[in-house]
């Protein structure tokens, strides 16, 4: 194991001083609460009965987000010989999860915003990422044959609020200075716990109990980003897998961001020589009959991806 990483433990919030716990939460809760849609579109339940139509008026609600939508659909990748031109058409044809994943990327920008323009370009990578992980992470559960890549995708996303917000602390900690954009998780990890005492994965929790989402899913995309520094268990074999594919494609996304990753062998080179990846594959080996590295490499699952 690298020493760095071997050297890290994650420090929970309940460990900090009280007066160093409640800075942090009190910047947190001055970070703008996104929408009611957030919560509708994060519940599983509504997701398991909504209608394309339930999906278009709740989209309405946000005008923003229809035209993200409108958008995406009217991009060269769908290759439309006709515009569509109604809301319901364009949900039918993407696909309820994939408007889920526009409309909660949205939703989470709205919270982190900022007139620095060196800022808000961390902000957009950090944006842009999560977007490219929720695809990444619909794809290679496709190639992997796993159920229920929604909840995946809808816990990567979120698994970034985590980053923003540390982000924002930063800014508040070092007025002036431009906090570290994606990239290497260690390094902005043991960064994060240096300078503010918590690192994003805790940081991501507080804050999404400051949101009041459902504590089952606040655990779940909590767990995502301790993949870094933990070991898969043999207990909870799904949800251990659910994290390492969350987390995989959260990474390479980050990459793919900053433009790093423009082959097939860069991200062979990054699974096997990077502390980020090293425990992702105590988390997918040996759990199911498909070889994840193939998947993760075939064309169907990188395509249009690479820089």
């Amino acid at each position: 194991m690298p020493e760095d990483l071997a050297a890290l433990t994650l420090t929970p919030a309940r460990y900090l001083a009280n007066d160093e716990r409640a800075l942090i939460t009190d910047v947190l809760r001055n970070i703008p609460r996104p929408p009611r849609s957030l919560y509708e579109l994060t519940s599983a339940e509504f997701m398991s009965r909504a209608s394309s139509a339930d999906i278009a008026e709740l989209v309405l609600s946000e005008p923003l987000v229809a035209a993200l939508v409108m958008g995406k659909i009217h991009s060269p990748v769908f290759g439309l010989t006709q515009p569509i031109t109604h809301l319901g058409q364009a949900i039918t044809f993407l696909g309820t999860q994939t408007v889920r994943s526009i409309c909660l990327r949205y939703l989470m920008g709205e919270s982190f915003s900022t007139s620095d323009p060196g800022i808000k370009k961390v902000f957009d990578n950090f944006g842009e990422a999560s977007t490219i992980a929720s695809e990444l992470c619909l794809r290679l559960s496709n190639a992997m044959k796993l159920p229920d890549s929604s909840s995946m995708r809808t816990s990567v996303i979120l698994s970034f609020t985590g980053h923003l917000a540390a982000a924002v602390l930063q800014i508040r900690r070092s007025p002036g200075a431009v906090p570290a954009n994606p990239g290497r998780l260690l390094q902005r990890v043991m960064q994060q716990q240096d300078e503010l005492g918590l690192a994003a994965p805790e940081i991501g929790r507080l804050l999404m109990n400051e949101w009041n989402l459902p504590p089952s899913m606040v655990a779940g995309v909590a767990a995502i980003d301790h993949v870094l520094v933990e070991p898969a268990r043999q207990s909870g074999a799904e949800d251990k897998l659910a994290a390492g594919v969350c987390y995989l494609t959260a990474r390479l996304a980050e990459r793919l961001v900053m433009g790093e990753i423009s082959s097939p062998a860069d991200i062979e080179r990054f699974l096997d020589q990077d502390p980020d990846f090293f425990h992702v594959g105590s988390y997918l080996s040996g759990r199911i009959s498909v070889d994840w590295r193939k998947a993760l490499l075939a064309e169907e699952t990188m395509a249009g991806f690479y820089a």
